[in-house]
């Protein structure tokens, strides 16, 4: 399923599927949207976290970049459910800050779904 499709059946209505609601996406938005299991398969982890034996803490498995941009460098967390809460809303800022750049040159109603996404709507559109 494409990530326009997921946008735009958000709410589970079937009637969203039709030919006059195809979407224009950008690729830099839609690359954000790789769908990974919940869970990954080689660790049993949730997807973009990972345990530091040694400090006995979770963190993100992610790029510093990408923790210093949306987690002010914060990268520590008591619990694997912390720590994926915190990747979710991470990948939620990230497709509004890449959103924002096509402001005003993708349709107004998608332009408002994608900035306006719940953590629980990111963890819909990003896993399976």
């Amino acid at each position: 399923m494409a990530v326009n499709d997921l946008i735009l059946n958000l709410d589970n209505n079937i009637s969203n599927y039709t030919v006059d609601n195809i979407v224009f996406i950008p690729n830099r938005i839609e690359i954000v949207f790789a769908r990974r299991p919940k869970r990954q398969l080689k660790n049993g982890y949730y997807t973009g976290t990972t345990y530091n034996v040694e400090k006995g803490k979770w963190k993100l498995n992610a790029d510093r970049n990408f923790i210093d941009t949306f987690l002010n460098g914060k990268n520590e967390f008591d619990t694997e459910e912390e720590a994926y809460k915190a990747y979710l809303d991470c990948k939620r800022k990230q497709i509004t800050k890449r959103t924002e750049e096509y402001c005003g040159k993708m349709e107004k109603h998608v332009f408002d779904i994608l900035t306006n996404l719940t953590v629980e709507q990111v963890e819909k559109l990003i896993t399976y």
